[in-house]
């Protein structure tokens, strides 16, 4: 059973003003790459207000995307309308996909891992949708330029969303290999 999900209305409305400067330095580089390589039917985890959308390319022949919070859901499906491609947009949780086994060949997560509660179920949740030979495409704010995405959120994971961690450490990731 699906648990209803807690928005932030004011944080979605602001969101693509304030990553504006990161999407046009070394997101658009990132998301050329994550996204535009995904392939055959897709499903992109916690899709934020859309920003991927416009690098999906016809390699995708299906794309689902999901969102938790019910104000990214919303700015998500209208930017949905705005690009080329068809794009599907479903309120589910990493944690809890609403989709059958092998579903998917490519699952795309950028800067969402940080964010889920459980990102160890989320992944087993990953693993569970994708077809065997599967590919999952993943970019995590932990290192690097993307770190400087992550400061300058940290204010607003402070005082109101305690989910954004970065708890997915190394030896989580060799627990999850071995599951």
């Amino acid at each position: 059973m699906a648990r209803e999900q807690k928005g932030h209305k004011w944080f979605a409305a602001i969101y693509d003003r304030l990553t504006a400067p990161a999407e046009r330095s070394y997101m658009r580089t990132i998301r050329e790459e994550i996204v535009g390589g995904a392939k055959g039917r897709v499903l992109e985890l916690g899709a934020g207000t859309g920003a991927s959308f416009p690098y999906y390319n016809d390699h995708a022949e299906q794309v689902i995307a999901t969102e938790p919070d019910p104000y990214m859901l919303e700015r998500a499906r209208r930017r949905a309308e705005e690009v080329e491609r068809p794009i599907e947009v479903r309120q589910a949780s990493a944690e809890e996909l609403p989709f059958d086994d092998a579903s998917f060949d490519t699952v795309v997560s950028t800067l969402v891992m940080c964010s889920v509660s459980d990102p160890l179920r989320a992944l087993s949740e990953v693993r569970r949708a994708l077809v065997s030979g599967g590919r999952l495409a993943l970019a995590v704010p932990c290192h690097g330029r993307l770190k400087n995405l992550v400061h300058a959120l940290r204010g607003f994971e402070r005082r109101h969303d305690p989910r954004h961690r970065r708890r997915a450490h190394w030896r989580d990731d060799q627990r999850l290999r071995r599951e």
